[in-house]
């Protein structure tokens, strides 16, 4: 259920950032996405998670800061990723809505307080400080001055996060950890890899911030933890997914019909 509301936020989310009908289409494609459907059929705590944030941030951009944290609780609650998605996405609002600035950085330190229990037992469980390779590489650093160790977890962390922008797991192996898993599918069909390249060129030329924020901050809470290709710790990557492709499908007619006129 959580899953299907989720198609219509989107389009309610976007619709004045991006226009109606390319909210229309990100709503359509989010519907048919192998990664949004794999998770929605399984009922996956994180289809909910992503709902409560796409219905939070409804909320917030309409300056409802009360019942946008209430939502935005929940989705917390809900599953893990929130709990670092959130509070970092608020502040970088925060960053570039000047005006209300103040509220939304009260409203980024009212979700880290609210899950800071829940936060500091499971990072001990699930951190990528409890990977073996990590753990051995920590070993041979012993001794060694703490800017070496930095390094290291630097290291670690940058690889895990790099990982969630590789072509293979769009479109290739990104749905591997499902059980039963698909052979060889990534997190989206290979025929949208045109479109995705037409609107990662659009966003290289426009960089509306709050996109830059939500691609940038939504692979962190997986590049933190254990596991490599995590598609389900990185569902908050599925929307500007959608969007882009969304926006290339656009740009691919308008080309078109400029050649016809040609």
């Amino acid at each position: 259920v959580s899953g299907t509301i989720a198609i219509p936020l989107v389009y309610i989310l976007f619709r004045k950032l991006l226009g109606a009908r390319t909210s229309l289409l990100a709503a359509f494609l989010l519907a048919v996405s192998p990664w949004h459907l794999r998770l929605s059929h399984a009922a996956y705590e994180a289809n909910l998670g992503l709902t409560l944030t796409l219905l939070g941030t409804i909320f917030v951009l309409r300056y409802n800061y009360a019942l946008s944290a209430i939502i935005y609780s929940l989705s917390l609650y809900s599953y893990h990723s929130p709990k670092l998605f959130l509070p970092l996405f608020v502040l970088g609002l925060a960053f570039i809505h000047r005006t209300r600035a103040k509220s939304l950085i009260l409203l980024a330190l009212l979700l880290l307080i609210i899950q800071l229990p829940s936060s500091t037992s499971r990072a001990q469980v699930s951190s990528f400080l409890r990977d073996p390779e990590v753990q051995l590489s920590l070993s041979d650093f012993t001794g060694h001055p703490l800017p070496a160790r930095i390094f290291l977890y630097f290291s670690a962390i940058s690889t895990r996060y790099l990982q969630y922008f590789d072509p293979s797991f769009y479109f290739v192996s990104g749905l591997d950890l499902t059980h039963p898993s698909p052979f060889n599918h990534g997190v989206d069909y290979l025929l949208n890899l045109p479109f995705l390249l037409l609107g990662l060129i659009w966003l290289l030329r426009h960089r509306p911030k709050w996109l830059v924020a939500w691609i940038a901050i939504a692979p962190l809470p997986a590049a933190l933890t254990l596991n490599n290709y995590h598609f389900v710790r990185t569902l908050p990557l599925v929307i500007p997914t959608v969007i882009l492709i969304s926006i290339g499908l656009f740009r691919s007619i308008r080309i078109i019909r400029s050649i016809r006129l040609i």
